[in-house]
């Protein structure tokens, strides 16, 4: 959740561009300044956090009630996706960018650093103030790991546990998103410094034709460089969080037979290092030679061996599936047909609906609610099909298993998993059961509720059900596949339309006496 609450503050920053004065700014000048309207509310909901997850510690410490562990998340997660929204109306409605940028100036990618810098830290405090709480629990785990004979990690001090979270949670999204906005400003000032000067070193260095095209070379190199952040960011991501490669072994030969037989191609399996804190798996990358598959070490330790193939054939659906890319022009695509289609009924209206101060803010806010609802429930039906890609691949490898796993899964679920030569293959129940075991492990050994439901991915109780109504239908015929072609028939039909509304406010700006 926190890397869509730092995009959507970035994504602030970015719109702060396209609006010609923030919408409350004349309020906020009146009545304490910017700086007071922005920082003081986020200070506010920080504290709030820590005198929850102080009071959460006590009582916990006095009658072990659980219930303290979820309420002190559940604070500390509020406090977060507060000071996130607050700060979106800070640089939108209160110019708390402008501010900034009043006392730095507009250098390249220091302002929208320096502005970002209070959300950043009230991140790091939610997570310095949780930590006490985290480690009761994870003191707690060591018992139980003790008597299941489970690999044990020295729990991380504070300091460290604080920076792992931070490398996770926020480089993640800071690094690549600082390179594109680098690149983006940098073109901008190279364009701007060309044509101010043009016996200078950039008017000398930019060809002719593209200052005799700057309306469309730029913008055209900007997203070039995009998309090239975006297609070897994970090459960098990769240092930025605590990776190792995967050891030789059969494991690591299981796993890249599997991404050979699904044809997927990845530069390396690494280990993500957590300390035994997290258990998860991911994808980095959208193309190859820049994609990588992590596992982290508390998976590889916690999990079974069938477990772990399932958690990889689930990584590897997503990018077999293209889910990403699916999810980004969804995604973009709405955020153009809302702002758009917003823009051209304040024209058509009467009246001042599309003008004034607060009309940008208002489509800003609009584009980004609907946006992001579209964003939860595509990637949410896309996780689901993730889990039935994963029941697809236990099923149709069953054969590959040894005798002695064939013989263990059939010992488990009592069940015959051979199909008769010639009949479509079904999903088996031991296929299910393998993603769903994987998952109930994950909840509980990262301490999930698993009827807890979450934006990206719903609830493991609702994925493990839909697992096991999955079993018997034929593979090629799954309900999971068939809500996500639905939802990329959606997305297609938004990008279309989103192309047309894009096209139809170009045309209408064009026009004599336009008044879009």
């Amino acid at each position: 959740m926190v890397h869509l609450l730092m995009i959507g503050a970035v994504a602030a920053i970015v719109l702060r561009e396209s609006l010609s004065r923030p919408a409350f700014e004349s309020f906020a000048s009146s009545f304490g300044g910017a700086t007071a309207w922005t920082l003081g509310p986020m200070a506010f909901f920080v504290l709030l956090a820590w005198a929850r997850a102080w009071a959460s510690g006590r009582r916990l410490d006095r009658v072990g009630d659980a219930r303290e562990v979820i309420a002190a998340e559940r604070w500390a997660g509020g406090a977060r996706a507060a000071c996130a929204a607050w700060f979106a109306l800070g640089v939108l409605g209160f110019g708390w960018l402008d501010r900034v940028r009043a006392l730095v100036g507009d250098p390249v990618l220091l302002d929208e650093l320096l502005a970002l810098l209070p959300l950043c830290l009230a991140m790091i405090a939610t997570w310095w103030a949780s930590h006490p709480i985290e480690r009761r629990v994870r003191e707690a785990l060591l018992f139980r790991a003790l008597e299941q004979g489970r690999a044990l990690h020295r729990p991380p001090g504070r300091a460290r546990a604080v920076w792992m979270t931070t490398r996770h949670q926020l480089l993640f999204v800071l690094v690549p998103m600082s390179l594109i906005l680098s690149w983006a400003e940098g073109v901008a000032v190279a364009f701007n410094a060309a044509f101010r000067d043009p016996g200078g070193f950039w008017g000398r260095a930019l060809p002719a034709w593209a200052l005799d095209r700057a309306e469309w070379v730029a913008p055209l190199a900007q997203m070039l460089g995009v998309l090239v952040v975006m297609a070897f960011a994970p090459a960098i991501l990769r240092f930025v969080w605590d990776t190792t490669p995967l050891g030789p072994g059969p494991l690591r030969d299981h796993l890249r037979a599997m991404c050979a037989r699904h044809r997927v191609r990845i530069s390396g399996l690494l280990v993500w290092r957590t300390g035994g804190t997290m258990i998860n798996g991911a994808v980095l990358g959208l193309v190859w030679p820049a994609r990588y598959v992590l596992l982290t070490d508390a998976l590889l330790d916690a999990l079974t061996r069938r477990e772990v193939e399932a958690v990889m054939a689930h990584e590897i659906a997503h990018v077999r599936r293209r889910h990403m890319p699916w999810l980004a022009g969804t995604v973009l695509g709405t955020l153009v047909l809302v702002g758009s289609g917003l823009t051209l009924l304040g024209a058509a209206l009467p009246g001042r609906f599309g003008s004034g101060e607060g009309a940008g803010f208002v489509i800003a806010v609009a584009s980004f609610v609907v946006a992001g609802a579209v964003f939860g429930w595509v990637s949410r039906v896309f996780e689901r099909q993730a889990d039935a890609f994963a029941a697809q691949h236990m099923t149709s490898s069953a054969d590959d298993r040894t005798p002695d796993e064939t013989a263990s899964i059939a010992s488990e679920t009592k069940t015959d998993a051979a199909t008769d030569a010639g009949e479509a293959m079904h999903v088996t129940p031991e296929a299910a059961a393998a993603m769903a075991g994987a998952l109930q492990r994950v909840a509980v050994l990262n301490h999930v509720a698993i009827h807890r439901f979450t934006f990206r991915h719903g609830s493991i109780a609702d994925r493990q059900r839909r697992l096991w109504q999955a079993v018997g239908c034929p593979l090629d015929a799954l309900p999971a596949d068939r809500a996500a072609r639905r939802a990329k028939r959606a997305g297609l039909a938004i990008m279309g339309a989103a192309a047309a509304f894009l096209l139809l406010e170009a045309w209408l700006s064009a026009s004599p006496g336009a008044g879009v």
